[in-house]
């Protein structure tokens, strides 16, 4: 079972970009942002040892955000 990411404690706001230290290295995918403000999908890819964005690139990223969970009903 993949280890649930904790909310921030540390009086930060709710959604906050975090630091990639504290960035999951087990396959999920994250919303990645670069230090030239590119945003990206990405997931820890081992076998490479980087991060790899949804659409193939390599990615070198400063901050992350968990993606939300889907619709459990979505409308339609």
């Amino acid at each position: 079972m993949a280890e649930e990411i904790k909310p921030i404690r540390s009086g930060k706001k709710r959604g906050a970009w975090r630091d990639m230290a504290d960035a999951p290295h087990d396959g999920r995918s994250i919303l990645c942002v670069t230090e030239f403000g590119e945003y990206e999908i990405s997931s820890w890819d081992p076998v490479i040892c980087c991060w790899v964005s949804k659409r193939g690139f390599y990615v070198d990223p400063f901050k992350w955000l968990p993606l939300p969970k889907p619709p459990t009903n979505p409308e339609r």
